[in-house]
């Protein structure tokens, strides 16, 4: 199914292919090539004579092959080489993993047919094809090369994409992250700012010549052109390739102003722009994914990009071959069972006389790779024959240098033992036998030419990026989002090779460390990925890692905003590969309602500066550096409040099946009636929902308070009362209350605090949209969810926990917010700073609050107002600060 998939999927990007070939009138001068040649053949339904008749010599024997004039029997048809037309299968013909192909395929006519809308060509005739790139046309209908993206991820399936972690990024979003680290990349090489950068990346190449003049001096561009000439990006996911070709796109926009700086005009669609694009493509641009129907996607769209802005057929050159520059491989293990097989040409000691074996056999290999880039199809296999076996003899090399440099130490290990041996040194030896082992095996695959194929390394495929660059000056892109479950069985090798490994990490977080390992000193990463790693545990080591190596320069958080339909709580973050110093990053967390379109504007507008030293490894509060001031402030101006009450911190009563334990006041009156007992264990009851604001709206009811331990036969009317229910009360009963040690009269709560319910307490409810705390007189009991504080200096606290401060840090707190509400739990509210007080200053809000209470919550404003004032007064807060609190 593997394989079918994969014949369809390049079936289909072949057509499509030629729908923008066709376009350009580069199939035999017709815009309609594709169904005339299916209409001039009067085919019948049942036949197969469409596929092997036109689009298998189309294909195989035109595209593909050198012809003079580019004749073929349809008229003038370009070569295009490149391996998109390779003949894939057929007699004597193996696949990329050595296996026999199907001698032919047979496709019945029905699938083309064009008179039908559900056949492939009915289907895409129903499109306009375009070939304008990176326009945002608003013709509904009208395909873009861009539109492959959105085709490759349609054409994973559902299921296998989510498990891939694939999913399509939008352009705005794209174009922004390339356009950000760009700009970077280049201030740092001309003496240009930032924003003059910026600034030329949007600039329309059709404005006159006085604009770019004004803004790019001779030397500027100059530096430019240099800076751009030795750029080397990579994205280590390349996905459909939407990252790599919206670098593309934003390097051609600076090269075009410098072009106009220079007194030259280059139009899109020109043969200059074409030819830019191919070098940028061999010098600039680096991709890798695990997924080789990925990897066939981004070469088909860049393949696309190349000749869309070709003019005429007779320009056209043949395509690159994009082999070695877009890779089908594993971008996170470069170990062989833990053991690094190639060096990092960048760790290498610095003036090594001798060229070490595993460099000298790479130095062949490398002059290959460089070779294939733009060899034509003839002399293509036989170089990547020579390819492989170049590659086979560096593995072969490189384990049997890594197998001496073992038996080295397993020799040192055995000389250790014979002096004295050791549990550690067996284990060690143990280990050393297990390694030589799997490396052995390793060397056999490569023999047997079933490793070498599906071997990815960056010190090997990419070599000259870390040898002549010293590592990619920009890493980008939108790794997979996997979660850990999914990943069980590569964890041993994670853990072999990163710092930043738990063992509950999703699959991204690898893809950070990895990529900023692979930049070369000062150079960028940008990724958008889930923003899961700013607070959760898993995240802790990556956020250590960040923090302490690089300078963290923007983080936009997206929090629960509906940027693609399928990363939950995306984020994108540049980092610079140096040492953070004083570093301060730009910031924006987005609100509801501001519009994805207008994304770049809305980043301009509201992002803040925050020092990344407040970026703490605990947990990252992406607010501004004076509103983490602020918090830290008012977190040290006082006790926390469950330590002030000295723990007299309680929650309400669980009683594990209300409807059996809560009654009303004529159920009351009849079990005192029944027998006067009763009425030692009917207790006033206050729920939750009857506690407001300054307010207690007591709702006549009653507990039936049976506490573990008791006597119920001391309490006829209520036991006969409970009985009703006695089989959803009877503990571990199938449907009924927890299995908890107690009998089933009992409430289900062992209540050690009880005799509290008979002091004067503070209650409020869980869940509120601001502080809904009031006083209880002594004898009411709290049900759950609802919780109490008994304190001698109730009155007092009741004022702070009811002013806008308390709401303030209730808002802050990580969890503290919850569909729309505050989240008001003990775990939270117990944590409260409570500031140290003059008794004149307690009395004061004291007065204030018996206001309040006596009013009932009711026209107390003004009251509200002072004791917030006074209680800003206890913390030292200046006018500053408490607009931060009022959100002003």
């Amino acid at each position: 199914s593997d394989r079918l998939h994969q014949f369809s999927q390049r079936l289909l990007g072949r057509i499509m292919f030629l729908y923008f070939l066709q376009k350009k009138e580069f199939l035999a001068g017709d815009r309609k090539f594709l169904t005339k040649a299916y209409k001039a053949m009067r085919p019948d339904h049942e036949d197969c004579d469409y596929y092997s008749g036109v689009l298998e010599p189309l294909f195989f024997e035109t595209l593909n092959q050198q012809r003079p004039n580019y004749e073929s029997r349809w008229g003038k048809i370009p070569y295009l080489n490149g391996g998109l037309f390779d003949r894939d299968y057929g007699p004597g013909i193996r696949d990329a993993a050595g296996q026999v192909t199907p001698k032919t395929i047979v496709l019945p006519n029905s699938l083309f047919d064009p008179g039908d809308p559900q056949s492939i060509l009915g289907f895409f005739n129903s499109y306009n094809f375009t070939i304008s790139e990176n326009v945002a046309g608003d013709e509904d209908v009208a395909v873009d090369p861009e539109m492959l993206g959105k085709v490759f991820e349609n054409m994973l399936a559902a299921d296998e994409r989510g498990k891939s972690g694939t999913f399509y990024t939008p352009r705005g979003i794209v174009q922004f992250m390339c356009a950000e680290v760009l700009s970077r990349y280049l201030a740092d090489a001309s003496s240009m700012t930032l924003e003059a950068i910026r600034e030329l990346i949007e600039l329309d190449a059709d404005l006159p010549d006085k604009e770019f003049n004004d803004r790019i001096s001779r030397d500027q561009a100059r530096s430019l052109t240099k800076a751009l000439d030795s750029l080397k990006v990579l994205d280590p996911a390349v996905g459909s390739g939407a990252f790599p070709l919206g670098m593309m796109q934003t390097i051609l926009s600076v090269r075009q102003a410098v072009a106009r700086r220079e007194g030259m005009t280059v139009q899109r669609g020109s043969l200059k722009l074409s030819q830019w694009k191919r070098d940028i493509i061999s010098n600039n641009l680096y991709g890798v994914d695990i997924k080789p129907g990925a990897i066939e996607i981004a070469k088909l769209r860049m393949w696309l990009s190349l000749v869309v802005d070709i003019p005429e057929i007779d320009d056209v050159e043949p395509l690159p071959n994009l082999d070695y520059k877009l890779m089908c491989g594993d971008s996170l293990i470069s170990t062989i069972h833990g053991e690094t097989i190639i060096p990092d040409p960048t760790k290498e000691q610095q003036g090594m006389l001798a060229v070490t074996p595993i460099q000298q056999a790479i130095q062949p290999l490398l002059a290959l790779q460089h070779q294939y880039f733009s060899a034509q199809s003839e002399e293509r296999h036989a170089l990547r024959q020579q390819i492989l076996e170049a590659e086979t003899n560096v593995f072969r090399v490189a384990v049997a240098d890594r197998v001496q440099y073992l038996k080295g130490k397993q020799k040192e290990i055995d000389r250790k033992i014979r002096i004295k041996s050791s549990k550690a040194l067996e284990k060690e030896k143990a280990e050393l036998a297990a390694k030589l082992k799997d490396l052995e095996q390793f060397a056999v695959e490569v023999e047997s030419g079933d490793r070498s194929l599906t071997f990815f390394n960056y010190h090997l495929h990419y070599r000259d990026v870390f040898v002549d660059n010293g590592g990619f000056d920009v890493v980008i892109g939108n790794p997979p989002y996997v979660r850990q479950e999914q990943i069980k069985e590569i964890k041993p090798a994670l853990q072999a090779e990163y710092e930043c490994y738990t063992g509950v990490a999703d699959l991204f977080v690898y893809f950070y460390e990895q990529g900023f390992r692979l930049l070369k000193p000062k150079g960028y990463l940008t990724y958008i990925t889930s923003n899961k790693y700013f607070r959760s545990g898993y995240g802790e080591n990556l956020r250590k890692y960040l923090a302490n190596n690089s300078s963290i320069e923007v983080v936009i958080d997206f929090g629960d905003a509906n940027v693609f339909e399928a990363i939950a709580y995306p984020s994108i973050i540049v980092v610079r590969k140096q040492k953070p110093q004083e570093n301060e990053a730009k910031v924006l967390t987005w609100q509801e309602g501001q519009a994805l379109e207008d994304f770049v504007s809305v980043y301009q507008q509201n992002q803040f500066p925050l020092k990344q030293v407040d970026l703490k490894p605990d947990g990252w509060r992406l607010e501004s550096s004076a509103v983490l001031r602020l918090l830290d402030k008012l977190r040290k101006a006082g006790t926390p409040l469950g330590e002030y009450v000295n723990g007299r911190f309680y929650y309400g009563i669980k009683t594990g099946f209300n409807e059996a334990f809560v009654v009303d006041r004529a159920t009351r009156d009849r079990l005192i009636a029944e027998h006067p007992s009763s009425a030692e264990i009917l207790k006033k009851m206050v729920r939750g929902k009857d506690i407001k604001r300054w307010n207690l709206k007591y709702q006549d009811l009653y507990l039936i308070f049976t506490r573990r331990g008791i006597n119920i036969e001391k309490y006829p009317a209520i036991k006969e009362f409970l009985s009703i229910h006695k089989k959803r009360l009877t503990p571990g009963l199938k449907g009924s209350r927890k299995a908890g040690g107690y009998q089933w009269y009992e409430i289900q709560d062992n209540i050690a605090y009880h005799q509290e319910f008979e002091h004067e307490m503070i209650v409020w409810g869980n869940l509120a949209t601001q502080p809904q705390f009031t006083k209880a007189k002594s004898g009411y009991y709290l049900c759950a969810p609802a919780n109490l504080i008994v304190s001698d200096s109730n009155i007092f606290l009741l004022g702070l926990l009811n002013s806008e401060i308390t709401k303030y840090l209730i808002s802050q707190s990580a969890a503290g917010r919850e569909g729309g509400y505050l989240e008001f739990k003990p775990m939270y509210v117990s944590q409260l700073p409570i500031p140290k007080a003059t008794e004149q200053d307690k009395e004061a809000i004291e007065k204030l609050v018996h206001k309040c209470l006596d009013a009932k919550g009711i026209g107390v404003e003004a009251w509200e107002a002072e004791i917030d004032d006074r209680v800003a007064h206890l913390y030292g807060l200046m006018a500053e600060e408490i607009k931060i609190i009022r959100g002003e």
